[in-house]
């Protein structure tokens, strides 16, 4: 009896150390200070300040910097942060900025796209007065002068950088999504990548034009990869459906809880495992029943993580996001999406350290 009513006694004097232990304090300790803007809103300006400010303070709290302040800003669309102490910058400013929309997209298969990614590309040389030669008969219809159909003609005279790119000025910055077989031949590869990219912003330029919206119309978007292709080191874009508002098949506070999870027993590579709320987990169900066989492009801030293949209908609320993870990512989105998604984009304006006092 006595050695249990010592048991008791330390635990009890630990957990007094532990309650008087002294939070970090930003005016003693000194820290950061971060200001940071609502940007492009629609509605309530105050409400959606609240709103945020009530998430990026779950945010801080899940990554244990509960003695963070997130307080207004000096203008309505101003939110400030103090954190005490050291921390990882780069960590926090991911944290803070990324809004977590998670967003399910049906998907284009490549070759359904690529004869209008070919159609564009002529379009852009005409569009810069740059003509494409017209032979003086007309060609057979396997002879044609798309990207495809020159890749064939091995015999053809070998043209200058300069010649290609005025001939090809999309392909010139977008490799299509095709591989040569054992033949020699060209083929398209299949699935929702329809090229890839290291400069996406000019590609961007192209595939966001009036040209490309006239040609692809108004139920296609393109959207990239979070991080290069590992094989090729390039950004991959992916062909995805959206209805007549330009939504997807599936968004909006979709996640009841999130957590870490692994792709072996013992380990291996980490993954969000998902449980859905209610209303999204029977959407989801339907969608992929309505998907068999196809891509379902995930995505979180309109950036592609994952876009596996549906197997069959899903039901029971539960799906998972698989992507190139390291574990430090795997563990901050699973701590963002717990927290829920920010209503508004937030940027960082102005950023300072405080020393302590």
């Amino acid at each position: 009896m006595r050695m249990k009513i010592a048991f008791v006694n330390v635990i009890g004097l630990w957990v007094l150390i532990s309650s008087c232990a002294q939070q970090p304090d930003f005016k003693k300790d000194g820290g950061v200070r971060m200001i940071l803007e609502v940007e492009h809103h629609e509605g309530d300006l105050t409400e959606l300040r609240r709103q945020s400010e009530t998430v990026l303070q779950k945010r801080l709290d899940q990554f244990g910097i509960s003695s963070a302040s997130v307080k207004d800003g000096n203008k309505p669309n101003e939110i400030i942060i103090e954190i005490p102490g050291k921390n990882d910058m780069s960590r926090l400013r991911m944290v803070l900025q990324n809004s977590a929309r998670l967003s399910f997209y049906e998907t284009y298969d490549n070759a359904e796209m690529y004869p209008n990614l070919d159609k564009l590309n002529t379009a852009l040389v005409e569009e810069g007065g740059l003509k494409k030669e017209v032979p003086k008969e007309e060609p057979k219809e396997e002879e044609g002068n798309s990207l495809r159909e020159q890749l064939k003609k091995t015999d053809a005279p070998q043209k200058s950088k300069e010649e290609l790119i005025n001939e090809n000025p999309l392909f010139a910055v977008l490799s299509a999504a095709m591989y040569a077989n054992s033949n020699g031949e060209y083929i398209l590869a299949e699935g929702p990548v329809v090229g890839y990219s290291v400069d996406t912003a000019k590609v961007n330029v192209f595939m966001r034009s009036e040209t490309a919206k006239n040609i692809f119309g108004p139920y296609v978007k393109f959207i990239w990869t979070f991080k290069p292709a590992e094989h090729i080191q390039s950004f991959s874009l992916l062909a995805v459906r959206i209805n007549s508002k330009g939504e997807p098949a599936l968004s909006g506070d979709l996640v009841k809880k999130a957590r870490l999870v692994y792709d072996t027993p013992d380990g291996g590579r980490p993954q969000i495992s998902m449980e859905f709320n209610p209303e999204p987990a029977l959407a989801w169900k339907r969608i992929t029943a309505a998907n068999i066989g196809r891509s379902i492009a995930i995505t979180l801030d309109d950036h592609v993580v994952c876009y596996p293949v549906v197997q069959g209908e899903i039901s029971g609320g539960m799906s998972s996001i698989t992507g190139a993870f390291t574990r430090e990512e795997a563990e901050d989105l699973v701590n963002i999406m717990n927290a829920g998604y920010l209503p508004v984009d937030l940027k960082i304006t102005k950023e300072e350290e405080v020393a302590p006092q």
